[in-house]
């Protein structure tokens, strides 16, 4: 007889997990990405925006952004990428109570107000691109208690939910801690690595500078700490964290621990 392994959760068709700091990028109808997703987020932003581009192909972008920088090289990213009337939906920034949940809404709110649809003076050009629906679930509540950390969309059905998908922490981050020393250490980098496409692996070079950073910081030290400790020391809002949290990055300190920035990874 046969034993069985445990299963991983099923996952929704086309699923396409999306990191923390990561943004991922599709055409909507050639795209093998059916379902985008991303959790666990508390004082960052999940947006999901939908529009066309210059050739005007119909896109989608989710992305998973955690403070101001990031959220700045978002809004040139989607100003590089698209044309005319845009919608988008928003979750995050919770509990609003934090002040990182405050920053980040403010923020978001600013660029949403500027880039409104509007009524234009006579002989006033259309601006390149526009939100003409905005959808949003901002600084609402506890993340956990209220299931407000997860966001997603089904390209097929064109339906946007906070339907929270179980998932382990191998299918959060294959790389094994990688994606988490980007979003702490990334933008401590020259130059600044504020933002990454989720479809494209993380090339070696940038994988040494990032573990380079996290051994400067002694991030080792994770590996020892317990869950209460760890969300206090790296989390801005350390009493409304997912359960998963603490060990994702006592998995990326372990990761740094045993890792060799002087030899090139096996073909």
């Amino acid at each position: 007889m046969t034993r069985t392994r445990d299963r991983e959760p099923a996952l929704p068709p086309g699923f396409f997990y999306v990191n923390q700091d990561n943004y991922c990028l599709v055409r909507t109808r050639s795209s093998p990405h059916r379902y985008l997703y991303a959790d666990g987020a508390t004082s960052c932003l999940i947006l999901i925006l939908q529009g066309r581009d210059a050739a005007g192909d119909d896109i989608a972008l989710l992305t998973h952004i955690s403070e101001p920088r990031r959220i700045d090289a978002l809004f040139r990213l989607v100003t590089a990428t698209f044309v005319g009337p845009v919608a988008v939906w928003a979750q995050g920034a919770n509990p609003p109570s934090a002040e990182a949940s405050v920053v980040n809404a403010r923020i978001m709110m600013r660029w949403l107000s500027d880039h409104a649809r509007r009524e234009r003076a006579a002989g006033e050009p259309e601006p390149p691109w526009f939100f003409d629906r905005v959808h949003l679930a901002i600084g609402q509540g506890d993340p956990i208690e209220q299931e407000l950390h997860a966001f997603g969309i089904d390209l097929d059905r064109g339906v946007v939910s906070n339907r929270a998908v179980p998932l382990t922490l191998a299918q959060r981050d294959p790389t094994g801690g990688m994606q988490a020393l980007f979003s702490v250490f990334g933008h401590q980098l020259v130059p600044r690595m504020l933002l990454w496409d989720a479809e494209q692996p993380m090339p070696w070079p940038l994988q040494c500078s990032l573990v380079n950073a996290a051994r400067k910081a002694h991030w080792g030290r994770i590996a020892r700490m317990s869950d209460e400790d760890i969300c206090f020391a790296c989390s801005t809002t350390p009493t409304c964290e997912l359960p998963w949290f603490p060990q994702t990055l006592r998995t990326s300190a372990e990761l740094v621990e045993r890792f060799d920035t002087y030899r090139e990874p096996p073909p």
